[in-house]
């Protein structure tokens, strides 16, 4: 890894873990599970599939053989719910709705890990909205910001 020469170990984790962050199945949760209802999944019911949750959304791969099924985005989610033995996504993609139900265990691990994301995109959202404002305000009171070297060659 030529390209990470003079790097620190801290650079060096920095990059590798943005470098995983950007692949679609990077830094997932993979949890194991049994498709039930399947409205518009491709999948047959009662086909063994892990579940995987990240950033990105919820990726379903087929257990055997091994293969990648379907991405739900978090934005296509309508709402997600769980019991002791379920869990449930309801999808609605280009206002064609979906369902995805599960026979699992870990319904409550896969319905928290995506809150978790949702809430984590909600509030990078939020955030550049703030940011945005400020910026906004800041011009609308001061007007835009010059740097030293520009306001001379202004005057």
């Amino acid at each position: 890894m030529e390209f990470m020469a003079g790097l620190s170990i801290a650079e060096c984790m920095q990059q590798f873990i943005t470098a995983i962050d950007q692949v679609p199945f990077g830094n997932c949760l993979f949890l194991p599970a049994k498709a039930l209802v399947v409205e518009s999944t491709g999948l047959a019911a009662g086909t063994d599939v892990w579940i995987g949750v990240n950033a990105i959304g919820v990726h379903v791969f087929e257990a055997d053989p091994y293969r990648y099924r379907l991405g739900i985005l978090h934005s296509e989610i309508v709402s997600c719910s769980f019991t002791d033995t379920s869990c449930m996504l309801e999808t609605s993609v280009a206002e064609q709705s979906g369902c995805l139900k599960l026979k699992t265990d870990n319904g409550k691990s896969i319905i928290a890990a995506i809150r978790m994301h949702e809430n984590d995109l909600l509030l990078l959202s939020e955030r550049a909205i703030m940011v945005s404002t400020a910026v906004e305000q800041r011009d609308e009171i001061n007007g835009p910001l010059i740097s030293s070297r520009d306001r001379k060659s202004v005057v």
